[in-house]
């Protein structure tokens, strides 16, 4: 027997209701298209997705890539290559993961999320969930975003904005396909493709099991010329998963073995940067290690969470003729007597600091060593394609073989 189609808001589904082919033009010259090589806004795909942020699978939980968060009772770790988080017993026990990186919206180009995670046996006042979302790591309260798991018993789909939850759509009421076949406690590929614009289509989709490893589509919210406040309210967001008691006294677990979020077009265009400068005049460095400068991502910007990343773009050093110099770059080190500066608040996040005292610790990224009477300029972004993310400090150390003296400048971009 032939399957049969029918044709819903020009997508050609099969009775069951699985989105197969997309009609761009009803009429008599039709053309036809795979619905998955669609972006969020419709158009043929003729490029790949630009990964801007993903984790997985694990071996560790490496600390420039993803943040564990708990409280009370609450774990996070690795298990075989899964990330685990638990809340082990305790009542407010609560564990989550968040990547680092925040995938960065760009205005009129779509977002595609992917990720597999295992659910845990439901339980009343609990939360399960993982998506793209910030949260409070204090009360973990979901904030910004969307995602995708248990809110108590039931499985459903969320929208948070302004530190709230603003929908929750259980899977009895999704709008494509209710999936009454997925079993939650396995793996699952879930995917999100958002267009944002602050009042865009969000569509919501999950591999099948028929074998095919095609996704298909399970709700949408269609949320253009219905609202007056946008979907939510910032939609640069880490992947996240979380798992709470809010009064339950089990041990829940959530496992995710893979996550990515994606950019349907250029993954981090300059049009939406600001660019902006810090220098460190010329001056006497001693026999040994010597502070320079640290630019810091802080975690807010105008009092709200931060999400923009500082892209170091050029490293300019130089010496006199006393001495050669080395420069050792470190992220995230300790410093004793920092004094954090802004930059330029009104175009970019970042902080500079040049007066700390002690430094010690951190994570070393590279060095370079310039001889006697010498300037050098870098091409960060080429060489590394390095960000600073909100949290993240860059630190430049300046070791002298003698007494000479010695300069540095950094350039960068910052999302705005």
């Amino acid at each position: 027997m032939a399957t049969e189609f029918r044709a819903k808001n020009n997508i050609l589904a099969n009775v069951d209701g699985q989105a197969a082919l997309a009609v761009t033009d009803i009429g008599a010259n039709s053309v036809v298209q795979n619905a998955a090589a669609l972006t969020a806004f419709g158009e043929a795909s003729v490029a790949q997705n630009q990964c801007q942020v993903g984790w997985g699978p694990f071996q560790v939980l490496a600390s420039q890539l993803v943040v564990p968060i708990t409280s009370g009772s609450g774990s996070v770790d690795v298990d075989g290559n899964f990330a685990r988080a638990q809340t082990g017993t305790d009542t407010t026990g609560a564990a989550a993961l968040r990547s680092v990186a925040y995938f960065s919206y760009n205005p009129g180009i779509g977002a595609i999320i992917r990720f597999t995670t295992v659910f845990d046996t439901p339980q009343e006042d609990s939360d399960q969930i993982q998506g793209v979302f910030t949260f409070d790591p204090v009360t973990f309260q979901p904030a910004n975003g969307w995602g995708i798991g248990y809110k108590g018993l039931e499985f459903g789909i969320f929208r948070f904005s302004k530190g709230v939850e603003q929908e929750f759509i259980p899977q009895s009421s999704w709008s494509e396909d209710t999936k009454s076949s997925l079993i939650p406690q396995n793996g699952n590929v879930y995917q999100f493709k958002l267009q944002w614009l602050g009042f865009g289509m969000q569509f919501f989709d999950i591999e099948g099991d028929d074998g095919t490893g095609t996704f298909q589509n399970a709700h949408n919210i269609d949320y253009a010329n219905k609202n007056t406040e946008t979907s939510v309210e910032f939609p640069s967001v880490p992947i996240t998963m979380l798992v709470r008691n809010r009064g339950n006294a089990s041990n829940l677990t959530i496992k995710s073995p893979s996550a990515y979020a994606a950019s349907q077009g250029e993954a981090f265009p300059t049009a939406f940067t600001t660019l902006n400068g810090i220098k460190l005049p010329i001056g006497s460095v001693s026999t040994g290690e010597n502070y320079g400068f640290s630019i810091q991502n802080p975690l807010t910007f105008n009092s709200l969470e931060n999400y923009r990343y500082i892209e170091p773009v050029l490293l300019s050093l130089v010496s006199d003729d006393l001495a050669p110099v080395t420069f050792d770059i470190y992220f995230n080190m300790t410093l004793t007597g920092a004094n954090f500066t802004d930059v330029s608040p009104t175009s970019t996040p970042a902080l500079v600091d040049f007066d700390a005292t002690a430094w010690s610790g951190g994570e070393f990224v590279t060095t370079i060593s310039i001889s006697r009477d010498s300037q050098v300029e870098l091409d960060v972004a080429s060489l590394f394609e390095a960000r600073i993310w909100p949290g993240a400090t860059l630190t430049l150390i300046i070791d002298a073989a003698s007494n000479a003296n010695a300069g540095a400048g950094l350039t960068f971009r910052s999302r705005i």
